[in-house]
């Protein structure tokens, strides 16, 4: 898990949601690599 995909109360709004929003989007490769993968 990144270390950005976590919510931190402490943490400024924007700057989490791009953090959020950068391991979305890794996450998503992840998957499209692993299921490349099992295929």
């Amino acid at each position: 898990m990144p270390l950005g995909a976590s919510t931190d109360p402490a943490t400024p709004a924007t700057p989490a949601s791009t953090w959020q929003r950068a391991g979305s989007e890794r996450g998503i490769e992840q998957a499209a690599l692993g299921a490349e993968l099992r295929h």
